[in-house]
Formats: structure tokens, C-alpha cells, sequence
């Protein structure tokens, strides 16, 4: 499939649609068969699916129409399979697990990550309804079962008050449930003293350190790097200015703009910020130390 895609990059450099839209820093994510071609021009799109099936042709492959899915984002674009049946359009989609939508909100794929969570937590309770573990032991269980399952690659978003709400209430219920503590308003007993018996910290500081060192290792990533070009300009840790129209509106907290003001404010200054997250080896433990010490007394 890299080298099918491979062939439909080519053909479609040398199409006179894409020689003016070509500015674009991502225009497709691939994993194995799954392709998720992204432009800011619908025909661009339209040229790229032509180049993608034409290539496919060469190693006896073809689309498959009834799972071709189309999410427009602030615009409008219809897309046609040979026969003219129009490919389904919808507002969010799943793409390796993950729930895209046009939105460019993170509430609906929170709401998936937390039932999956709540799922696997109510199986977990079952076992142990029948065994006699001590609490400890339950606790990381649930942090290794249930923990991660709802904190994967959440530290690539930026959840709002709301958001955090709902992961913080999901949190404190479960260990309620391991500690064997009842409700607040049953045994008056405060989700900090519940916290505090189990020894753990709450969800959302736990989230931030793992965003503040994602976005390190994203700034140490190589000049000419995808991802690092798209969050960074080059040659420094300034964050890339946004292209296109503003929506309207109050504008919404951006991921890389709300760590790299928290980065700064741990770092004290940029000069300081950019030795530990483009310098050696021990600088990055070393900003993975301060992230440490600044996330454990919020």
C-alpha cells in the first residue's frame, strides 16, 4: 500500500490542479489499507482519489465504495463513486480507533474512551466481587486496565473545564469503588481524603504531564519532521501561525498554544525552554523532571 501511494503522489505532483495548492503540510495519513486523504480543496481531493485509483488499478486493487466515507469541515464538498451514487457524507468518522469530527471537538471520542473505561471497570468488579484482594493491588490494576485505556492519546487534545469534569467524576467513582468508600453525599468523605488514602493524583494533572512532555519530544524532533513542522517554525520552539479564516466566536484554547504558554511558565524563559527540549539527553530528563515537580503540587 506505501508503494500504491507512492505512485498516487506522483501522478498527482504533476497535476496542473495541485501545482497551486501544494503548500499543504499533511495530505494523507496511512496505516496498512486505511487511507485518509486531507486538503483544503475539494478538487484537490477529488484529483488525489482518481491518482489513488488509477494506481490501485496497477497492482489489482480497487476502491471500495460502501465504506468510502466523506467529512467536509466548514465547507461544502460532494464526491461521486463511477456509477454517480454519492459517497455518504458525515459529520464524524472513526479512523484507527480514534473518532474524527468536523467539529475539531474532542467531547465525542471523550465519550467513547470513558464508556470503553466504564466497561472495562464493571468487568473488573465482577472478578473481584468473587476474590479477596487487598486495595493496593486493586488500584493497579485499575490503573494499568482502566487507566490507560482511557488516557491513550488523550494527551494529543485539549480537553475544556467541562471535559475535565467528566473525566475527574468517571475517576473518583472508580476509586470510591477500590477503596470501598461510598458516595460523597453518603459517607461526607471528599474526593481529595479518597485521593489521599490511595495515595494517587487526580486524572487531570496526571493528563498534563504527559502533554507537556509530548510537546518536548515533538520540539526535539528533526528539522523537515512532519508533525514538528506542523506544531513549530522552523528552527526554533515558536509555535506556527494558523492559516485561513478565524471562525467566529470566542476563539478556542489550542492545544499547542496552551502547553507551550504552561512549557514557558515551568521553563521561565525560551532560551531556557529550548536547551532542555532541543539539548542532550540529560536536558530532556531534566524538563521530564520539572514537568514532574510542577504537574505533582498543582
Amino acid at each position: 500500500m506505501t508503494v500504491l501511494m507512492h505512485d498516487a503522489k506522483q501522478a498527482l505532483n504533476v497535476n496542473p490542479a495541485y501545482a497551486a495548492h501544494s503548500e499543504a503540510v499533511v495530505e494523507e495519513l496511512l496505516y496498512a489499507d486505511d487511507t485518509l486523504l486531507i486538503h483544503s480543496d475539494a478538487e484537490v481531493v477529488r484529483v488525489y482519489m482518481d491518482c489513488v485509483k488509477q494506481a490501485g488499478q496497477n497492482y489489482g486493487l480497487a476502491f471500495n465504495w460502501k465504506k468510502l466515507e466523506n467529512m467536509p469541515v466548514r465547507c461544502v464538498a460532494d464526491f461521486f463513486s463511477p456509477n454517480g451514487q454519492e459517497i455518504q457524507r458525515k459529520g464524524s468518522f472513526k479512523y484507527l480507533g480514534s473518532m474524527l469530527c468536523n467539529s475539531g471537538k474532542p467531547g465525542t471520542e471523550l465519550s467513547c474512551r470513558l464508556g470503553a473505561a466504564r466497561k472495562e471497570f464493571d468487568s473488573l468488579c465482577r472478578v473481584w466481587s468473587h476474590a479477596s484482594l487487598p486495595r493496593d493491588k486493586k488500584l493497579r490494576v485499575y490503573e494499568a486496565c482502566v487507566v490507560t485505556k482511557l488516557m491513550y492519546c488523550l494527551d494529543t487534545i485539549w480537553l475544556n473545564k467541562a471535559e475535565i469534569g467528566k473525566l475527574e467524576a468517571f475517576h473518583h467513582r472508580c476509586l470510591r469503588r477500590v477503596a470501598g468508600i461510598q458516595p460523597s453525599y453518603i459517607s461526607r468523605v471528599s474526593n481529595e481524603a479518597v485521593r489521599s488514602a490511595l495515595h494517587t493524583q487526580p486524572l487531570k494533572n496526571k493528563l498534563l504531564e504527559r502533554q507537556l512532555i509530548y510537546l518536548g519530544s515533538v520540539a526535539s524532533r528533526p528539522a523537515g519532521n512532519v508533525l514538528r513542522d506542523f506544531v513549530f517554525n522552523p528552527g526554533n520552539i515558536t509555535l506556527r501561525a494558523a492559516h485561513g479564516p478565524r471562525r467566529k466566536g470566542r476563539p478556542r484554547a489550542a492545544w499547542a498554544k496552551k502547553l507551550h504558554a504552561i512549557s514557558m511558565q515551568i521553563a521561565g524563559n525560551e532560551a531556557s525552554l529550548a536547551s532542555m527540549w532541543e539539548g542532550t539527553t540529560a536536558s530532556k530528563h531534566a524538563w521530564e523532571r520539572a514537568v514532574h515537580a510542577h504537574c505533582k503540587i498543582l
